[in-house]
């Protein structure tokens, strides 16, 4: 006979049920809830991968830089997606502007499906009855930068029975497309609703360069071995390019030896797409140029001289002397190695004047006027020097009536490229005294300009009767004012360093130069002449001495008049 449970056994049993229960039920439901994720995570990585199917077809259409987007129901619309791609979770279907985002990483491409675009659509939702949405062209559209307008290239719609409802689409884009800004992306999203089932597509826009820029170069040429040395490579070349940047031009190939080059230029625009066009210059020995001497009388201006052929040089200056009896002007020369093509500048001093019974002006380059406001005697102005240097550039003046030197054109770099320089005389009125010369090494007279700089001399002068002045300074003879009627004003010569300003003998010449390794300390600061330039055969005569004819056939003591120059090729 069978025993039937008893209560207390039966409640014990199910307890131990329930036991059973809340272990294992919680465990089967977080499996359950495991196994729905790891599918949901396969399916994901199946959207991705008929993404990359899409692109393998599409080589064309994948960015440069920067990303682009395809919906879910762009990749069913081109057969690279199943139509039924639904959501373990919900066993659901994923909605067709469920956004994969393909973007350009390091010389590959990344693919990811955007979480924050993924939701379920309802069976009935998607089915044999949602329209179809198809878009003419690619979905992923590039325009030209600066160069297109983007143009639609239309879509179609049809229903379940094939019926045209294009009617029935509506567009939006996410802003103004601008073709001005490079690698700028853009999204048109396509709507269609049709008896309540509902399709959507996108495409994406992206502003691109893919334009070289254009070059474009001046004929092959042929230019001398001294022409290369300071051709301008890029002279007559232009770029232009759609991005309307700076681009900058690259150039290689050239060198100034003899024989033909062939030069590439190359331009590249950030987008990094460049462009190399070539030319050809031939480079070709110097002619021999005929050459034996130049002479350089005064003109009262920088006077160029581009060397002719590499040598030795003579180089000659004469010093300008004072006005009226003013003291004489200095001599000097040198032997220099200059190269061809190398331009010098000739600075030829002009004698020194009287412009009325006030006024004295000081000679061109450098010499010392005179301004007496009550003078009945004469005023001469002092005798300018004469230098040839390697940077151009001139004194200026105040005014025309007093010629006193203030400025420089072009700057005192000039004034500090002087590798030969004669001396100018003083001026001298018709009272007693004597007139002092140009050097030579130094200036004549008690104020005289040194070869290392000027004689201070006392403010007091001319009688007395001085009532302003300016000493004399690097380049520039003194000049001075006066209210003494019986006073003889006269100015001081320019030069290496110019003489000073006063009455009569008073007045001094300015100083001689010439850039050797013994006037090395010579020199200010700021001297821009190198050792290279070292003249040789340095010989500097004062204005009381003999020195050799403008035309090297005799001699004379000491230059009269303007100052002169030459240049002679030796060897």
């Amino acid at each position: 006979m069978n025993k039937a449970f008893t209560l207390i056994e039966l409640i014990g049993v199910l307890i131990l049920i329930s036991v059973i229960s809340l272990i294992t039920i919680p465990a089967i439901d977080s499996s359950i809830k495991k196994n729905k994720q790891q599918l949901y995570e396969t399916q994901i990585k199946n959207i991705t991968e008929y993404a990359q199917n899409w692109a393998s077809k599409n080589t064309s259409l994948l960015p440069d830089s920067g990303s682009i987007s395809l919906t879910l129901g762009q990749l069913k619309q081109d057969g690279f997606a199943d139509e039924d791609v639904k959501n373990p979770i919900t066993k659901l279907l994923f909605s067709n502007e469920t956004i994969i985002e393909i973007k350009s990483v390091n010389g590959g491409y990344s693919y990811k499906v955007l979480e924050e675009t993924i939701k379920d659509e309802s069976l009935n939702d998607y089915n044999d009855k949602t329209p179809k949405l198809f878009l003419k062209g690619d979905y992923i559209t590039y325009v030209e930068l600066n160069k297109e307008v983007y143009k639609e290239a239309g879509f179609t719609a049809r229903n379940n029975s094939d019926v045209d409802i294009t009617n029935l689409v509506t567009t939006s884009i996410n802003k103004p497309i601008d073709n001005k800004v490079n690698n700028s992306s853009y999204t048109i999203t396509y709507n269609i609703v049709d008896n309540g089932y509902k399709n959507m597509a996108k495409r994406t826009v992206i502003v691109r360069d893919t334009t070289k820029p254009v070059l474009v170069l001046p004929s092959s040429k042929k230019i001398t071995i001294s022409e290369a040395k300071v051709i301008n490579l890029l002279e007559g070349v232009s770029v232009t390019d759609n991005s309307n940047e700076n681009i900058q031009i690259k150039v290689n190939g050239f060198d100034t030896l003899k024989g033909e080059k062939i030069v590439t230029y190359t331009a590249c625009d950030s987008s990094n797409n460049c462009l190399s066009e070539k030319r050809i210059i031939t480079v070709v020995d110097d002619p021999i140029i005929a050459f034996t001497f130049k002479n350089f009388d005064y003109t009262g201006a920088a006077q160029e001289f581009i060397v002719p052929r590499t040598g030795n040089y003579k180089l000659e200056t004469w010093g300008a002397s004072g006005g009226l009896m003013g003291g004489l002007g200095g001599y000097s020369r040198g032997n220099i190695i200059l190269e061809q093509g190398k331009k010098i500048y000739i600075y030829v001093g002009g004698q020194g004047q009287k412009n009325n019974t006030r006024y004295g002006s000081g000679g061109y380059n450098g010499g010392g006027s005179t301004n007496n406001n009550n003078s009945i005697n004469d005023n001469y102005g002092g005798g300018g020097a004469t230098d040839i240097r390697f940077v151009e550039g001139t004194l200026t003046v105040l005014a025309s009536d007093s010629n006193v030197y203030t400025s420089y054109v072009g700057g005192i770099d000039s004034l500090k490229s002087r590798v030969i320089v004669a001396g100018g005389g003083s001026g001298f009125g018709t009272g007693n005294g004597t007139a002092n010369h140009g050097g030579g090494i130094n200036g004549m007279g008690s104020y005289g300009g040194l070869v290392n700089g000027v004689v201070t001399r006392n403010i007091t002068c001319c009688g007395g009767y001085d009532s302003g002045h300016t000493f004399a300074n690097f380049g520039y003879g003194g000049y001075t004012t006066s209210i003494n009627t019986m006073a003889h004003i006269v100015g001081g010569g320019g030069g290496w360093y110019g003489g000073n300003f006063g009455s009569n003998d008073e007045a001094s010449g300015g100083s001689g130069f010439i850039w050797t390794s013994s006037n090395i300390n010579n020199v200010p600061s700021g001297y821009s002449v190198t050792s290279k330039y070292y003249l040789t055969e340095a010989v500097t005569t004062a204005g009381n001495s003999s020195m050799p004819t403008h035309d090297g056939v005799s001699t004379m003591t000491g230059n009269r008049g303007n100052g002169y120059a030459k240049i002679t090729f030796l060897n």
